[in-house]
């Protein structure tokens, strides 16, 4: 693939960062609590988490941001990782993908990506450190590729899931013992990541109930749970792309029975992160976000199976989301029923979110206020 990709590639990540670099340090209330800690930690040496179960490699390395720069400082270096992200994806895709530029272009045009790549959050923090660990796992370099794990799993918890993918293609491309390699190296850097919070919150058994009660009540009642993990599912990249991604699936289904008898190790390997990543959504809050890492995946196995016009197509509904969001849902006070609805796409919403979070905190400004969790 032609490196001019990468430079077109590039300049959209910091086209869509650069004009909100100073818009709050994002939409997500949990980027306030991040700054919240990170200030805290830059101010008296104390850490704490932004909220359970705690996220110690980001809240980390938002302090001096954070403390130094405010919310303009901490969007960049989320900017920054974004970057180093669309390499590491440019890399992948360029070993992977049958439509490789399609392929290149299908993440970064996605809601998902563009609406973090400048907010004070792990996600694009974490995903860079997965994508590199998929790219060490190609070149078969165990060791970096569950250091890189580990370090994803610092991040956020959640992403060791995704040890389970990566180990299944290192042991189907290198063999057993360089799957426990992996597995090892990850655990270790997992640990050492996560040590921080361990520490701070008076071991594995203290922080463990701090952890159940925090999230004790975020769960609705299991009937519109079901109907939330479909709605946000859909929603992660629309219903025109997820019905084009669906279509593309079982128009490949052959091709898919085939390559899981053939053990293929990128498309078991990229079904298992899927299937584990919505697993694991179900079990979490529902926040579409938390469904990032398995787009990559997603992707692939789309590319695999689409011919280049399906690519091709599917980009351009993952795209056009954050133009326009046809929504199938009418909301109002009672709840949701079948509807279509036309709305701004979700850059346009992301951008009025941003606002009034800024609003909300008004009195923080480049500054942070308490409010951080205390061990």
């Amino acid at each position: 693939m032609n490196r001019r990709w990468l430079l077109c590639g590039l300049a959209l990540t910091a086209a869509a960062g650069i004009p909100v670099l100073a818009a709050g340090y994002g939409a997500d209330p949990d980027a306030w609590l991040v700054a919240s800690a990170a200030e805290t930690l830059w101010t008296s040496g104390r850490y704490v988490v932004s909220r359970f179960p705690g996220y110690p490699l980001h809240e980390i390395i938002s302090a001096p941001l954070v403390g130094t720069g405010g919310w303009t400082a901490s969007n960049a270096g989320t900017l920054a990782a974004a970057l180093v992200l669309t390499w590491l994806w440019y890399r992948v895709a360029g070993k992977l993908g049958r439509n490789p530029i399609v392929l290149f272009f299908s993440l970064l045009c996605a809601p998902l990506f563009l609406t973090n790549v400048a907010t004070t959050m792990d996600y694009l923090w974490s995903l860079a450190c997965l994508l590199g660990a998929l790219d060490a796992a190609l070149e078969e370099r165990e060791v970096a590729s569950g250091v890189l794990t580990g370090i994803a799993a610092g991040f956020r918890p959640s992403n060791l899931t995704l040890a389970i993918p990566l180990a299944m293609l290192i042991i189907f491309r290198a063999g057993r013992s360089a799957g426990i390699r992996y597995l090892a190296s990850a655990a270790a850097a997992a640990a050492a990541g996560f040590l921080p919070v361990l520490v701070s919150y008076g071991g594995p058994f203290r922080w463990f109930t701090l952890t159940r009660t925090e999230m004790s009540d975020v769960h609705p009642a299991f009937g519109e749970r079901i109907l939330e993990f479909g709605y946000r599912i859909l929603y992660a990249a629309g219903p025109v792309a997820f019905t084009v991604f669906a279509a593309i699936v079982i128009k490949g289904r052959e091709t898919i029975r085939s390559a899981v008898r053939a053990k293929d190790p990128v498309m078991c390997a990229s079904f298992a992160a899927v299937i584990v990543m919505v697993i694991q959504f179900f079990a979490l809050p529902l926040d579409r976000a938390y469904l990032l890492p398995a787009l990559p995946f997603a992707l692939i196995i789309a590319d695999r199976l689409a011919s280049p016009r399906m690519a091709t197509a599917l980009l351009l509904c993952i795209a056009s989301l954050n133009v326009f969001n046809p929504d199938i849902t009418a909301h109002d006070r009672t709840g949701r029923a079948p509807a279509l609805n036309l709305h701004e796409g979700r850059i346009a919403e992301s951008l009025h979110e941003r606002a009034l979070m800024m609003e909300k905190h008004a009195g923080m400004r480049q500054g942070t206020e308490g409010g951080a969790a205390r061990p």
